[in-house]
């Protein structure tokens, strides 16, 4: 796989929020590796590789296809399972952790001969790491569980020049918080328009966000002004974690 020093691999990259990264990423001078799983929807604009990452030997091999040097790595694979407490099962943690946290270590692991000094590692997580979500319990907890493994991986490797830190989305307005709102709809009994309106009701911006507003962080994080940030968690949340009484 060709590339430069300013080659970002973007994984998740066919979904509402890796596409909206590969855009930013593109418009901030970067060239970007594009990567999701086989029989997604492939971008335009940047180079591609398939991976299932959801396969024990995924990371590894995707990581195999990448020969020239990275600046940067965004994990924004990711998926949900919607369920009720007596519905919650073993396989849906088992993927969950498997994409949320196995996935993101041991591929920025084996690309760790690829990253340039100064690299920069951005994983996409979620508030549901900071706050209870009871109805996607094995999501949250994977999601939980990247944060700290993130916080651990930026300690681990400070000492080569990379950074490593997560972006923490609340609501955002995808086709998977759209899949969300209808599985949580047939949960609840109610509508999917009074799903929605539950979800945004309590964000205190008012809405929910935007995908480009995430990928606007995430490119900051990979540029030289971020150069002094890592091991952090930051909220795109449009005030959701703020509280008030």
């Amino acid at each position: 796989m060709t590339g430069d020093m300013s080659t970002v691999l973007v994984t998740g990259a066919a979904g509402g929020i890796g596409a909206a990264v590969v855009a930013a990423l593109g418009a901030a001078g970067f060239a970007v590796i594009g990567s999701d799983r086989p029989g997604a929807a492939r971008l335009d604009g940047c180079d591609w590789i398939e991976a299932d990452l959801l396969d024990p030997d995924g990371s590894a091999r995707l990581a195999a296809a990448i020969t020239a040097p990275l600046a940067g790595l965004v994990h924004a694979a990711g998926l949900i399972h919607t369920q009720g407490l007596e519905e919650v099962s073993a396989e849906a943690f088992d993927r969950c952790y498997a994409l949320h946290v196995k996935a993101p270590f041991f591929l920025t692991r084996a690309l760790l001969p690829r990253f340039a000094p100064g690299a920069s590692v951005v994983m996409v997580g979620s508030i549901s790491a900071l706050r209870a979500s009871p109805e996607n319990m094995a999501y949250s907890a994977s999601k939980a569980a990247q944060r700290s493994m993130a916080a651990s991986l930026a300690m681990a490797v400070v000492g080569r020049g990379i950074r490593v830190n997560v972006v923490a989305p609340g609501l955002i307005d995808t086709a998977l918080t759209g899949e969300t709102n209808h599985a949580l709809s047939a949960l609840r009994g109610q509508s999917v328009e009074a799903v929605w309106q539950a979800r945004t009701g309590g964000i205190p911006m008012g809405r929910a966000g935007l995908p480009a507003e995430v990928a606007g962080l995430v490119a900051f994080l990979l540029s030289p002004a971020a150069a002094y940030i890592t091991g952090a968690t930051l909220p795109v949340t449009g005030g959701a974690l703020a509280g008030s009484i």
